[in-house]
């Protein structure tokens, strides 16, 4: 992972720490969660397990290879294995993959929301997850200027650098959110 990612992941993990603290008990929903590093990151550090959603196949299947290789190094060293899962599937649709509520006492997204299409959808259900005093840690991308005005080579290198295997969404949504310049963290109610 590279430095400025790293920082991003730790930034990310210190606040929603902060907003609730993660101990071994915690169960963490990444959103987007590509490769898996910020998942693994805090379960590493917290002891803690969670579950990793992307859309990307290739992301997924990088994900568990990695949490495979860590999992077996921890077991020679004597450790547990980390309790997390990686599923395909769209932040559009998290009822479809969890129809349960209240399943999280975390839940979080680093430079993943920006991709989703239908956000009301995705924030309903991101506070639906949460337990009672569960607590909300994102960080995001931010375009400067609306995903219709992106160039073909532009959404190319978005499709090449997410890796993804099918087609990407553009859509302009009426009810988007709007952009926010830094962390956002809330507190379920």
């Amino acid at each position: 992972m590279n430095k400025s990612y790293s920082d991003a992941t730790k930034y990310l993990l210190t606040n929603l720490n902060r907003i609730r603290p993660i101990d071994n008990c915690s169960k963490i929903l990444d959103v987007g969660c590509g490769t898996g590093r910020t998942l693994i990151t805090a379960c590493t550090k917290y002891g803690c397990g969670g579950v990793g959603v992307d859309l990307s196949d290739e992301q997924i299947k990088d994900a568990k290879n990695t949490l495979k290789k860590i999992n077996i190094m921890r077991k020679r060293n004597g450790h547990k294995p980390l309790n997390i899962k990686f599923v395909r599937g769209s932040g559009s649709e998290l009822r479809k993959l969890f129809p349960r509520s209240k399943q999280f006492t975390h839940v979080l997204s680093q430079d993943a929301l920006l991709f989703v299409v239908d956000k009301e959808s995705l924030f309903k259900n991101m506070f639906r997850l949460l337990v009672s005093g569960g607590a909300l840690a994102i960080a995001d991308f931010l375009a400067e200027r609306p995903q219709a005005d992106f160039s073909a080579h532009e959404r190319r290198t978005i499709y090449k650098m997410l890796n993804w295997n099918e087609d990407l969404s553009f859509v302009a949504r009426s009810r988007s959110f709007p952009q926010k310049r830094q962390l956002s963290a809330l507190r379920s109610r």
